[in-house]
């Protein structure tokens, strides 16, 4: 199966000029300049056996708020951000006997605008109201451009327990712009080195909460989309309890290995546990080992990537307090909300969608958000002809790694504990075809990132308007400039561990010569095996730096200067070949 982009430089044509092209070879194409493709992880799928969908399930009890904290013998970090002189705010651990042993305290340094480093700011101040008198107040943003600046640390080990590698990040946190359109970092350990140093990212980030583990990869990403329904819906003007916590990848007090939970919760004096949002399984720790080894610039309500460019654009709206970093994984009545120990049934807040569907040799993940005390969970699959408990499933999330066709059937997810037992209801799964040899743009013969400023070997040009650069070689660009961080931030596209820039001549030595005005093709070709191309469904990211766009997905012609868009296409053009 070929597969073609595209591309048209757009220097000068105006929208109307541009139509959509159909290559001689029946090929999907899209008008661009430079392009860069990032297949989805289900790259290619089966549409005729069924779409996707996910299981979730949560939980709720009801006591009362154990805030503001004090540091324990857990506490790595503890900033209240209650403080007062409007430029830098305390680690309460620095005056505590009760911290835990492993922690160095951290003063975080507010930086804003206009003029960064260089206060007054005037839009980022201490002393903005907090949830409570209690609390004292809080910390706040009125636009993206700012944060509270920590430093850049050598290794990961202020953020985790040096020996089982657990930790929980929290907040209290209260949006004064809605989360559907948000990009806010709320405890960042993001930098501006190369993917293997970088740290992590846990954000509000369009409608979701976001954790992606950058050191070497962006292969532990997840998102779990914030409830607009219900008690914990999200709201601007209101206080809400984020958390995330991680089992390490060597626990020592019996949870399970590798475990990320999120946890999202309306702040109330009525409730008794913080609330899952979904479960995933890490397979990195913190540090980001094997693959990277993240020496973290820590920001707190914004992006310590940079400082001159403060926040780098994804500072809170809003206000922060209470934030914390404990080494070890909490549970959910060990963070804001307490049930004074008294154990409470298993509730399912949130039924599963009827539908997933998962690649042949791919993940099969299914998160249940589930709120209850010392829960028993069992996975049960039905299929036509039996009904079997799942085996080394022992959380709300059912994942299966290498899947194959023998997983496919209906799944239920039953939660007991000593009070009650309930039973989510049915997510029917299908495991669908996958493709062999589609790859993202930038990946090399032995599957990893290019070396640069060589030829793309799965992707060509087979059409150029520049004499100079007829193809057929797509050339992998470098690092550098000027794409990755085009002007205007250019943060639409970095490298990213997983996919690379291809153009007609590359970017050598970080320079980049403008193509001619024009149309510009790339192909890619790929085996499909038990799959119908007919009815199939291609998903993946397209990024694009200065181009128009003209395609049966966006048929209005606009001009993206830096744009990051998501391809889906039904129903591909194909070639079978003999």
């Amino acid at each position: 199966m070929n597969l073609g982009f595209r591309n048209k430089k757009a220097d000068s044509p105006k929208p109307d000029q541009i139509l959509p092209k159909i290559d001689p070879q029946n090929k999907t194409q899209h008008n661009i300049s430079n392009m860069k493709f990032h297949p989805s992880p289900a790259t290619l799928l089966c549409r005729a056996l069924i779409a996707a969908g996910a299981l979730a399930v949560t939980v709720t009890a009801h006591a009362g708020l154990q805030i503001p904290y004090t540091p324990g013998p857990d506490t790595m970090h503890l900033w209240h951000l209650n403080d007062t002189n409007g430029l830098t705010a305390a680690d309460a651990i620095a005056t505590s006997t009760n911290a835990s042993p492993n922690a160095i305290p951290l003063s975080v340094t507010n930086i804003g605008e206009p003029t960064p480093g260089t206060p007054p700011y005037t839009n980022a101040s201490f002393g903005a109201p907090a949830y409570s008198l209690s609390l004292g107040a809080s910390y706040a943003g009125t636009t993206k451009q700012h944060l509270l600046y920590g430093g850049i640390l050598p290794d990961t080990t202020q953020f985790c327990n040096p020996t089982s590698g657990a930790f929980t990040f929290e907040a209290l946190v209260n949006l004064a712009a809605p989360a559907s359109g948000a990009d806010m970092e709320i405890l960042s350990g993001d930098n501006g080195a190369a993917i293997t140093a970088r740290g992590w990212q846990w954000r509000i980030e369009t409608g979701t909460v976001e954790w992606d583990l950058l050191a070497g990869s962006t292969d532990n990403d997840f998102k779990a989309t914030l409830p607009t329904t219900g008690v914990d819906a999200v709201a601007t003007n209101t206080w809400f309890h984020v958390a995330i916590t991680y089992t390490g990848q060597s626990p020592t007090n019996g949870d399970t290995p590798n475990i990320i939970t999120m946890y999202w919760t309306l702040v109330d004096g009525a409730r008794t546990n913080a609330d899952v949002l979904s479960q995933y399984t890490a397979t990195r720790p913190l540090s980001g080992a094997s693959e990277g080894a993240a020496t973290p610039a820590l920001g707190i309500w914004g992006s310590g990537r940079s400082t001159s460019n403060p926040g780098n654009n994804e500072g809170g709206i809003g206000s922060i307090s209470e934030v914390r970093v404990t080494d070890l994984a909490l549970k959910s009545y060990q963070m804001a909300f307490t049930n004074n120990g008294q154990p409470f049934p298993p509730t399912i807040k949130t039924e599963p969608p009827p539908l997933t569907l998962a690649p042949y040799g791919g993940v099969l993940s299914i998160n249940c958000s589930v709120s209850v005390s010392t829960p028993t969970y069992t996975w049960i699959q039905y299929t036509t002809n039996s009904t079997n408990v799942v085996p080394n499933q022992s959380t709300s999330t059912l994942t299966i790694t290498n899947a194959t066709f023998a997983n496919a059937g209906s799944y239920v997810l039953v939660i007991s504990n000593s009070l009650n037992v309930v039973t989510s209801t049915v997510a029917q799964v299908t495991i669908g075809a996958s493709a062999t040899g589609f790859f993202s743009t930038g990946i090399g013969t032995n599957d990893q990132v290019s070396a640069s400023d060589v030829p793309d070997p799965h992707y060509i040009l087979i059409e150029s308007q520049d004499a100079s650069f007829l193809g057929p070689n797509a050339m992998v660009f470098e690092w550098n400039n000027p794409i990755e961080f085009a002007p205007g931030g250019g943060s639409y596209g970095p490298t990213n561990g997983s996919s690379m820039w291809i153009g007609d001549q590359g970017n050598s030595g970080g320079v980049y010569g403008n193509s001619v005005a024009g149309n510009y093709t790339y192909r890619t070709t790929f085996l499909l095996d038990q799959a119908s191309p007919t009815n199939m469904t291609l998903g993946g990211d397209l990024f694009l730096q200065r181009h128009h766009i003209a395609s049966p997905q966006w048929p209005e012609h606009r001009d993206y200067a830096g744009a990051r868009r998501r391809l889906v296409f039904h129903h591909v053009q194909h070639e079978q070949q003999q």
